[in-house]
């Protein structure tokens, strides 16, 4: 059994990630082009004289390579290349056990490539322990309002404890970014729960320039407000990220009171912002990767910490929307709108390009 240790670089993810390849067997059946189905992957490569062309169905699109690599195109649009010694020239790639890829060379010898401590988007973020400020609690708030008013630093007074726990965050947001960036740039703050903030540099842009990477058919209500407006604060674009993650840490208070049994409070617009959100972080992230190239290239905290919000922001909606108080048709609409809405199909070509097809489809779906 031959074994080769490389490194792949992940296009569009911009991961890299450790692989190790086994040659398994000779199959004497594994000379004609085949099609390979199965757990969300498709692909095909045909041989040709000075290269070969893999196709994948699910990918909408097709990647060309020389014969000193090999291109793997996996899970609806993410494409992970590698360069290999020619031997490893392959007929056919399918989806193997435990997360490998079993491919099949050109002289009939089965390689299955296997992951080797691999992360999905949003698996690497660096927390910075944050210990309350203060024993601040109700019985009325339920753990997850606890949590955040027990982080409080300034003082908030609303009847209305979504709210409160969406002005709280803001203040600890500014106590985190002024008190615990030790990065040497400027960058904002996040409060998370248990204990945790996360800083993130900011990208050398203006927020301005975020407005039109959100379509048309998704600016929401809060867009004019908090993406075209607030131009006292145009120096910071991840003041949308601010405003992103108050609203979803307003989202889980909301929740975890209806968890409780503690929620007295009839119908709110609980989990809508959140939503909209969503798309407008994202477009911050379409923005960075125009006008700060380098940045969004390079920055893992950035895109880790796009993945990881996004993907508690996704499992809040879902829940919340069932929710009999938080049940609203306006998100329901806007929600339909980000998976269909053609107006839309950049952005969601841009997620399943930066997030990969697979984790796309589950958190975001479509």
């Amino acid at each position: 059994m031959t074994k080769v240790y490389f490194v792949l670089f992940l296009s569009g993810m911009l991961f890299a990630n450790s692989f190790i390849v086994e040659e398994i067997a000779a199959n004497d059946s594994a000379q004609q082009e085949q099609v390979i189905t199965g757990n969300g992957f498709i692909a095909a490569v045909v041989q040709t004289t000075d290269h070969d062309e893999v196709k994948c169905e699910r990918a909408h699109q097709t990647d060309t390579h020389t014969a000193n690599g090999i291109l793997l195109s996996l899970d609806n649009g993410k494409t992970w290349q590698h360069n290999l010694l020619k031997e490893y020239r392959v007929n056919f790639l399918q989806l193997g056990d435990g997360g490998s890829v079993v491919a099949v060379t050109a002289d009939n010898r089965y390689i299955q490539i296997s992951l080797r401590d691999v992360k999905a988007p949003g698996e690497k973020v660096d927390f910075l322990h944050f210990p309350p400020t203060k024993s601040k609690k109700s019985p009325k708030w339920g753990p997850v309002l606890n949590d955040i008013m027990s982080h409080e630093v300034d003082f908030n007074n609303y009847d209305d404890l979504v709210t409160l726990a969406h002005e709280t965050s803001h203040g600890i947001h500014s106590h985190i970014r002024n008190k615990m960036n030790k990065t040497g740039k400027t960058a904002n703050g996040f409060y998370v729960l248990n204990n945790r903030a996360v800083v993130v540099v900011e990208p050398n842009m203006r927020k301005s320039k975020v407005a039109k990477y959100v379509p048309p058919s998704l600016r929401g209500s809060r867009y004019y407000t908090y993406v075209s407006g607030a131009p006292s604060w145009d120096d910071r674009p991840l003041y949308i990220w601010d405003e992103w993650n108050a609203y979803v840490n307003g989202s889980e208070a909301g929740i975890d009171l209806v968890d409780n049994d503690l929620w007295k409070y009839g119908w709110r617009d609980a989990v809508a912002g959140t939503l909209e959100f969503v798309v407008y972080s994202i477009a911050v992230a379409m923005a960075a990767k125009e006008h700060d190239p380098q940045y969004f290239n390079n920055y893992d905290q950035f895109r880790e910490f796009l993945a990881w919000n996004v993907k508690r922001s996704m499992e809040l909606y879902r829940k919340g929307a069932k929710i009999e108080h938080f049940k609203y048709e306006k998100q329901e609409k806007y929600y339909k709108d980000m998976q269909t809405s053609p107006d839309a199909e950049q952005f969601r070509q841009f997620c399943r390009e930066l997030f990969g097809g697979t984790w796309t489809e589950q958190n975001l779906g479509f």
